[in-house]
């Protein structure tokens, strides 16, 4: 087993061992070169997350967000690289000693068995005594609104109960990393979101490392302190939501985050955020103050949707034909503009 001996590293220290493995502060996860190979496709991955963060990981299917979610928990062997977890190498751990709780897209309750007798079954190769651990689950389903659900079996239970349930049972693991495989995608979307944040409150209060496979940017940008963007087995941007939001490093990744707007003129493309987009009941050339306009349920922009680039910039301004259901002319200071 990989690990830095006895030494204990201050917040921010970094250590190289003989073999070239950095080591960063406890509690950091820290993948380098970490590849997946299968026949016609390969993953390979390079990040740093701190201990207690909350990192969404965000993409279309078939990116690699599931794959990575795999190589962490121990249902993939890496082909090549490293995975290190508080200075600890999850590659040379079996699946059942790493410290890691997984929460899948499916229910993985036993159908035969109470709410309770699945949430036990979760502590089962705990050495607490009965009682503690009924005291536990108990207590579990309290916080997760399922305590009067106890002696019901799965059947009898909602989508929400059902996904709180799995919640549950990951999360009596008492595991230090926690990984989400979009487990609310089959919810609507506020009880999706109200879901999510109560995984948020638990994830504050006990201080796990969270990574949640989303494929919502809406919800990325609303919960996560940092997202990965995948494509192609690749991470094709890192950063917080509101630096990915403003300076989006591509075309493409500006189109997976659903920020803006991406317009293209010629050869030249353009993006602005829908936050900047203001809007005026007038002529194009006019360029006075607009007055904000709140935006919602906004696609990025393309030909068939009738907003087209009219002056890439007249003095302090762009300024967008829109349709009339938009309200007119659409216009954004000049330099909010990120142009690729």
């Amino acid at each position: 087993m990989n690990t830095i001996g006895a030494v204990r590293l201050a917040s921010g220290e970094r250590v190289t061992s003989g073999d070239g493995v950095t080591f960063a502060a406890a509690g950091a996860l820290i993948a380098q070169k970490l590849s997946l190979s299968r026949t016609g496709w390969n993953a390979r991955f390079e990040f740093e997350i701190a201990a207690g963060s909350w990192v969404s990981l965000l993409g279309p299917s078939g990116a690699g967000k599931t794959t990575l979610l795999e190589l962490v928990a121990g249902f993939e062997k890496a082909s090549s690289g490293t995975l290190f977890f508080e200075n600890v190498s999850l590659l040379d751990e079996p699946i059942h000693r790493r410290p890691i709780a997984y929460v899948f897209q499916q229910n993985a309750l036993f159908p035969s068995l109470t709410a309770e007798q699945n949430l036990l079954l979760a502590m089962h190769d705990t050495k607490l005594p009965e009682g503690e651990k009924k005291e536990r689950v108990r207590s579990m389903a309290r916080r997760v609104q399922l305590e009067a659900r106890l002696q019901h079996r799965p059947s009898q239970l909602s989508g929400g109960e059902l996904a709180r349930m799995n919640l549950a049972r990951a999360l009596l693991r008492s595991a230090k990393l926690l990984l989400l495989d979009e487990p609310f995608a089959a919810l609507d979307a506020p009880l999706r979101r109200e879901m999510t944040a109560l995984v948020r409150e638990l994830h504050a209060e006990n201080k796990f490392t969270t990574l949640c496979v989303t494929h919502h940017p809406e919800d990325a940008f609303l919960f996560s302190d940092r997202i990965l963007v995948f494509s192609q087995g690749r991470i094709v941007a890192d950063g917080s939501p509101r630096d990915l939001a403003h300076f989006p490093k591509s075309v493409e990744v500006a189109k997976l985050l659903d920020a803006g707007l991406i317009v293209q003129k010629e050869n030249a493309t353009f993006y602005v955020r829908k936050d900047q987009l203001t809007c005026r009941d007038s002529v194009r050339a006019t360029f006075s103050q607009p007055q904000n306009l709140q935006f919602e349920n906004w696609k990025l922009g393309e030909t068939g949707d009738g907003i087209v680039l009219v002056c890439l910039n007249s003095g302090r301004y762009y300024a967008l034909d829109a349709p009339e259901s938009f309200g007119g002319t659409l216009y954004f200071d000049a330099d909010k503009v990120v142009k690729f």
